[in-house]
């Protein structure tokens, strides 16, 4: 990934390749702008490389959202509840999976684990869906009912919750945030937020944006 030195490089771009003026109107809707190679303005000359900001990442699992090369999309401990299931997903995916990812970069630690003693430390995916559902709560019905009818009938009961659970400690999200303190817990309600079992109960990018822990720009000691 490369870094965009000049946001304005980006405003220039769109208004010289679209001819749509809602597709570069910084307030309308992201989705209505078309992905579209911005090298040529990015780097305009040979020299420029030596200026660029380089990030390394692994888009090995990444999916367009209406063809998906297969739909078991995420990496493993990071699928949303619908892609587990086997219904339909889309964007709020993503969602999902920021909320797991932000609380491994801060604390380092993964919220699931999909492994148990009782299980002899191997992943199962009924172990996963017990982990989610001991933090966020069982699965509605509806849900289900989208998904593949065979996994609904082997790890779920009528109320949403798994069949014969391998008996665990009760799970607190509080719990798993060690490095924050007082008005930092801000945080769980961030990660609950994002983390909904429903897919179309979660914000959207844009309004994750109004959540408390994302506008507090200064940080303030705690009494």
């Amino acid at each position: 990934m490369v870094q965009i030195p000049d946001l304005s490089i980006i405003e220039d771009y769109l208004k010289s390749t679209t001819p749509d003026p809602v597709a570069y109107d910084p307030s309308s809707d992201p989705s209505t702008i078309v992905s579209q190679p911005l090298k040529d303005f990015y780097i305009r000359e040979s020299t420029d490389l030596m200026t660029l900001d380089v990030t390394l990442c692994d888009w090995g699992s990444a999916s367009w959202i209406d063809n998906h090369p297969t739909e078991v999309i995420q990496p493993v401990l990071l699928r949303a509840p619908e892609v587990i299931i086997g219904a339909p997903s889309g964007p709020p995916v993503d969602i999902w999976n920021l909320g797991a990812v932000l609380l491994e970069v801060l604390d380092a630690v993964r919220i699931f684990d999909g492994r148990a003693k009782q299980t002899g430390g191997v992943f199962r995916t009924k172990h996963h869906l017990k982990e989610i559902v001991a933090l966020f709560g069982p699965f509605h019905p509806h849900l289900l009912a989208l998904g593949d009818p065979k996994i609904a009938a082997e790890y779920f009961d009528d109320q949403g919750s798994i069949r014969n659970p391998i008996l665990r400690p009760k799970d607190f999200l509080e719990n798993w945030i060690e490095s924050l303190t007082g008005n930092d817990k801000e945080f769980v309600m961030l990660l609950r937020s994002m983390m909904k079992i429903d897919p179309g109960e979660r914000p959207t990018a844009k309004e994750l944006l109004s959540e408390a822990w994302f506008r507090r720009t200064t940080r303030q000691p705690d009494s």
